[in-house]
């Protein structure tokens, strides 16, 4: 979770004026981010959390707030086709700051991290889609400013094998709001609550935010989760799937090295778990024993055009038709006072520039 006005995305395949990069499977040879797409120019960019559809499509949406955190907000929800090109540009409504987001079928989810909600849309998307339904989860971080209903850092989302969605609640340790949750929600009769609560997924750290990224394994026995603030990947065995999920058993999947704020993760066809590493400008790939079996990406500086080159505060990441696509979030609020990035933006134009206009996305070996 990131709650700043200054983010953009990069993947392992790139989108420029927002950067997305996408990486190829692990097949020997070594992966670096390379540029796929961008948020169109004039267009709210910082996309954060990424999804893809069955058809191949990636999704993300903007993740941009008013200078007084108070709504009219103005973010959108982009889609490109797998060969890069922007399919369409649906704006949110005006209350809602994006953050995860699932295509499930035909139909596709976007988390409110504002109000505490999840918006249902048709698919296929386009600049008139409006949600078709709204599920209420929790107060949102409109509840530190109302005073009304249950804070909650709506993250990440995904679908469980029973059918529901399962949502990370990273907390805000910065908003002295210390715990961490992962919520459900049942679609069939718009119940949600809390699936599974534990200490270890509380912000404890820096970044100021606990559990974050979601993924399942590929034969659903399990849920893995990314705690940012503690540069830990968790592994929660699930149990009773065939009639209805239960949390079982958690343990420490990896730990450290070159995991270090640990943001959205997801699976390949391999069994590999690719992980945001955003403190390091890295996506990391773990195998089945939690060790690190890849290590992608650096920081290049900025292209002419004022985007990243590679990978600058890694966010949202997706698997998808032998891809992983990668969001550069590049938030100044999730790295040290002293970090580069905190003083590029505060002394270089060309800085400001890149962090508040160019948001790109790309591809790690695409194609190969």
């Amino acid at each position: 979770m990131k709650f700043a006005n200054l983010p953009f995305l990069s993947k392992l395949s790139v989108v420029s004026a927002t950067v997305i990069l996408a990486a190829g499977p692990v097949r020997g040879a070594p992966l670096d981010a390379v540029r796929w797409a961008d948020v169109p120019l004039g267009q709210p960019g910082q996309p954060d959390g990424l999804t893809a559809d069955a058809k191949g499509n990636i999704y993300a949406a903007s993740f941009t707030l008013t200078s007084n955190f108070q709504p009219p907000f103005n973010n959108n929800i982009y889609v490109w086709n797998p060969n890069g090109q922007l399919l369409s540009t649906t704006p949110l409504p005006s209350q809602a700051v994006p953050l995860g987001n699932v295509a499930v079928g035909n139909t596709f989810y976007q988390l409110d991290v504002w109000n505490g909600d999840v918006l249902e849309y048709n698919l296929p998307l386009t600049n008139l889609s409006t949600p078709t339904h709204t599920y209420h989860i929790c107060g949102g971080f409109a509840s530190l400013f109302s005073g009304q209903g249950k804070f909650c850092g709506l993250n990440a989302i995904e679908i469980i094998s029973d059918g529901k969605l399962l949502i990370s609640d990273n907390g805000a340790s910065n908003f002295g709001q210390n715990q961490g949750n992962i919520y459900y929600l049942d679609r069939a009769n718009s119940t949600s609550g809390i699936f599974f609560s534990n200490s270890a997924l509380d912000p404890l750290g820096f970044p100021p935010f606990g559990v974050n990224g979601l993924a399942f394994n590929h034969d659903k026995s399990a849920l893995f989760l990314a705690n940012m603030s503690t540069d830990t990947i968790y592994k929660l065995d699930l149990t009773g799937c065939a009639v209805s999920c239960l949390p079982g058993n958690l343990s420490i999947f990896a730990q450290g090295g070159p995991i270090d704020g640990p943001d959205n993760i997801d699976f390949d066809d391999n069994g590999l778990l690719w992980v945001s590493s955003g403190q390091k400008d890295q996506v990391v790939a773990l195998n089945a024993q939690g060790s690190v079996v890849q290590v992608v990406g650096s920081f290049g500086g900025l292209s002419s055009d004022g985007a990243p080159i590679g990978l600058l505060q890694p966010s949202g990441i997706v698997f998808s038709q032998g891809n992983i696509y990668v969001g550069n979030e590049s938030n100044p609020t999730l790295r040290p006072l002293n970090d580069p990035i905190n003083i590029w933006e505060s002394t270089s134009v060309r800085g400001t520039k890149y962090l508040h206009d160019c948001t790109d996305l790309g591809c790690i070996n695409c194609g190969t």
